[in-house]
């Protein structure tokens, strides 16, 4: 990036909210946000079977205070900051990912291992971080379909930018119109790739499908 104001980690955390690479279970860098903020996502924690009604980021949330406090900080800078300067929040988060690939050597990039979009303003933004940093894979999935639909009308998806709309239903059918997916299974067979994480005390390890474009569909198995 030229003209780039931000030169410290902090001064970044500051101004886009902090990414993690506390996620010892997936490779890579991750942004998190308030899992009460979900649109979706929330109407669906009140459905048995969705599969947000056992969500695993709202129990981390509920049981580690300090958790919900940082993931509602990420919420509130990403909302402010997209909507009054779009180009900082986006060096913030650009500075960050190198700053944490530097230190993993892992060029793999997930948005929301909590929480979800929230407008597609924030896709905008996301797209524009994806191609400010294109030698990193950005994988971002989402109950939010509407969003992606609305950005889909004026913008194009970065070639390094996986999204993957999520179905709603435990054992339910891949979303159609959408060239990556994803489902979760428990009594009925997977769609399209299944995840081998279960297979690996529910580690990624050297997998990296949910950022391959080429798979269509992953399928995760509720655990």
């Amino acid at each position: 990036m030229t003209n780039c104001t931000i030169c410290t980690l902090k001064r970044a955390q500051e101004i886009s909210g902090k990414l993690t690479i506390k996620n010892k279970k997936m490779p890579g860098s991750a942004f998190p946000t308030s899992t009460e903020k979900c649109g979706v996502g929330s109407a669906l924690k009140l459905v048995p079977g969705s599969v947000c009604a056992e969500c695993y980021a709202a129990r981390a949330e509920n049981f580690r205070p300090n958790v919900a406090q940082g993931y509602m900080k990420n919420w509130v800078k990403t909302e402010t900051m997209v909507n009054e300067n779009m180009d900082l929040w986006c060096e913030g988060i650009v500075y960050q990912i190198y700053h944490f690939f530097k230190k993993t050597n892992v060029p793999f990039h997930r948005w929301f291992d909590s929480g979800d979009l929230y407008s597609v303003e924030w896709l905008i933004a996301i797209a524009r971080v994806a191609r400010l940093t294109p030698d990193i894979m950005h994988w971002l999935p989402t109950k939010e379909k509407g969003i992606v639909l609305e950005f889909k009308k004026n913008h194009r998806v970065p070639k390094n930018l996986i999204i993957r709309p999520s179905g709603a239903m435990i054992d339910g059918k891949p979303l159609k119109g959408f060239k990556n997916t994803s489902t979760v299974h428990k009594n009925k067979d997977p769609h399209g790739q299944q995840c081998i994480a279960e297979f690996q005390d529910g580690h990624c390890r050297d997998c990296r499908a949910c950022w391959n474009p080429k798979i269509k569909n992953i399928s995760y198995h509720k655990h």
